[in-house]
């Protein structure tokens, strides 16, 4: 009886495309995605690898059960159009994206139309800066998750030694005679019904009987197998955007637009003035960008994807197998470090945000063999800690040529290869392409 999880960080370019199995003795339990996208620069491929990633899993119409978005930026959001696609993508069924204000929504606007502007013109891309859950609806889940920050003292289920928390959490799958495992939530926090989009028969895909939730980030998902021992765990965790970043920007647009920072927040109540900024008032979205500094942090949501701690204790060696690019080297470990862990956008190069971040996943990041290094491993959002608390054997920058950024930052990448860990830089050359089979025997 073995538990497996099969996951490939896909070669789109500058931008992010994760996606993962997980297996039951051969037998399909979660399919899931974390973030779609690239900078337009890599349309080509990122359509070509997406395209190869739906045939792979069997074709249109093949369910999707998560889709994971971690932040806003256009270069992890514009392939969700067709991986989702109403004739040729699959159907997805949930969808989890952190809770996302309108200044969250209009600083990422600003900064993909600042560095990509094709990518900012997309339909899809602004009805979702304007309504992110209106916007997704259109793609027909059963549910959408709203994920926020639980703040000070939430942490992930499992996180520490007490047990875990017990099994009578709320179903939140609509259809719970699903031949697989229905979906729970577990861990202790807040989970509240959010009002669902109305509907427009134009959207084919739409669904009428969609469900919208607000969860705080100590609930996660949890998965067993029916043959196994084994629970399987995807537990997110919300990086706020810094304050003071999203004071500068609002100060700098309001003085755009000639009025007070409270009229702008007043006049942006309004979805339809939101719209308007976005295609009257762009030149004054991006003077505020470039007023305050290029890179403002915004909103991002962290994933644990990884067995249960006391799951793993109880079978201390499962089989780990890891091939790094397309056959080049292979690498076949046992230990009980299996989990992978992305980061996003996450600002973990500010101490205290970092502090935060390792107190919300406690025990869990001793279970991680593969970290994502945040924001294509820029230096402005990492630092060495990442590294000591993780023990992450192998880390992962999803990035490629653009413009004169230096992603991955010369600083990490000697970082990096100066604490013995393994690095791969997926750009968008197949060969980069990473997969990872995890048995847990």
């Amino acid at each position: 009886m073995t538990l497996a999880n099969y996951r490939q960080q896909w070669p789109v370019g500058q931008g992010g495309f994760h996606a993962a199995r997980l297996l039951d003795d051969g037998e399909l339990i979660v399919r899931y995605v974390v973030d779609c996208g690239a900078m337009s620069t890599y349309d080509a491929t990122r359509d070509t690898r997406i395209d190869s990633y739906i045939e792979g899993e069997g074709g249109e119409g093949t369910n999707l059960d998560y889709l994971f978005i971690t932040h806003a930026h256009g270069d992890h959001l514009n392939g969700v159009e067709r991986l989702l696609d109403a004739l040729t993508g699959m159907k997805v069924v949930v969808i989890v994206m952190p809770l996302l204000n309108v200044v969250d929504r209009l600083i990422s606007y600003a900064r993909t139309a600042s560095v990509d502007p094709k990518a900012a013109a997309t339909t899809f891309y602004r009805d979702f800066i304007v309504d992110p859950v209106k916007a997704v609806s259109r793609f027909g889940p059963e549910q959408i998750i709203q994920v926020r920050s639980s703040g000070p003292g939430g942490r992930a289920p499992f996180s520490i030694n007490d047990g875990g928390p017990d099994s009578n959490s709320p179903f939140l799958r609509a259809n719970d005679d699903t031949p697989r495992m229905p979906l729970k939530l577990f861990g202790s926090g807040k989970l509240q019904r959010a009002k669902a989009p109305a509907t427009s028969p134009k959207k084919a895909q739409a669904n009428p009987k969609v469900q919208v939730w607000v969860a705080d980030d100590s609930l996660a998902l949890v998965h067993r197998g029916s043959s196994s021992s084994r629970r399987w765990l995807l537990a997110p965790y919300v990086d706020p955007r810094v304050e003071e970043d999203a004071a500068a920007f609002m100060d700098a647009l309001a003085a755009a637009r000639k009025v007070s920072v409270a009229q702008l927040q007043a006049w942006l109540t309004k979805t339809s003035n939101v719209k308007l900024l976005l295609t009257h008032g762009l030149a004054h979205l991006i003077a505020a960008y470039h007023a305050v500094r290029k890179d403002l942090n915004v909103t991002s949501l962290s994933l644990y994807s990884g067995p249960v701690p006391e799951d793993v204790l109880s079978h201390p060696k499962p089989s780990t197998k890891v091939v790094f690019g397309n056959g080049c080297l292979t690498v076949t470990s046992y230990e009980k470090r299996v989990a992978w862990l992305g980061t996003g956008d996450a600002a973990l190069k500010q101490v205290a945000r970092r502090k935060a971040f390792f107190e919300h996943y406690g025990n869990l990041v001793d279970q991680v063999h593969t970290f994502v290094l945040p924001h294509h491993g820029s230096e402005g959002n990492f630092d060495i800690e990442l590294l000591k608390n993780t023990q992450a054997f192998l880390c992962i920058a999803a990035a490629d040529t653009y413009s004169n950024w230096r992603h991955p930052g010369t600083a990490v990448v000697q970082t990096v290869a100066s604490e013995g860990r393994h690095l791969c830089v997926v750009t968008a050359a197949e060969i980069t392409q990473v997969w990872e089979l995890i048995e847990l025997a």
